[in-house]
């Protein structure tokens, strides 16, 4: 049971460099966009229109409070000013936390009753 777990998880790690993918590229504001130094800030934030242009599609890693951070906002409206034809795809982020609570939690819950029921 381990090494089923472990295994998936290197397949997991592994799969970005699998030579069978087309190359997709993504650009993730938060990580692309300096978060502390406002010069650099500023740089990213005149040159995210270009990234947003050429983007075949925008998706969003949704949740309640998305609409609510202007950043977002500004976000959105920009590529579908720029980017009329592009699609924008919702991912609700509660998902993503209920599959990986219970990939990593059912494992996790399964080895601490295998050690219950070794050491009884």
């Amino acid at each position: 049971m381990m090494f089923g777990f472990l295994g998936t998880c290197l397949g997991l790690l592994l799969s970005p460099y699998c030579w069978c993918q087309k190359a997709e590229l993504c650009f993730i504001d938060a990580a692309c966009i300096h978060q502390s130094d406002a010069a650099l800030m500023h740089r990213g934030i005149r040159g995210i229109g270009s990234f947003l242009l050429v983007s075949k599609e925008l998706r969003i890693l949704w949740s309640p409070a998305y609409l609510q951070r202007l950043w977002c906002v500004f976000e959105l409206a920009t590529y579908k000013k720029l980017n009329t034809s592009g699609r924008i795809s919702l991912a609700p982020l509660f998902v993503e936390k209920a599959v990986m609570t219970g990939y990593f939690g059912i494992p996790l819950f399964s080895a601490a009753l295998f050690i219950l029921r070794v050491n009884r």
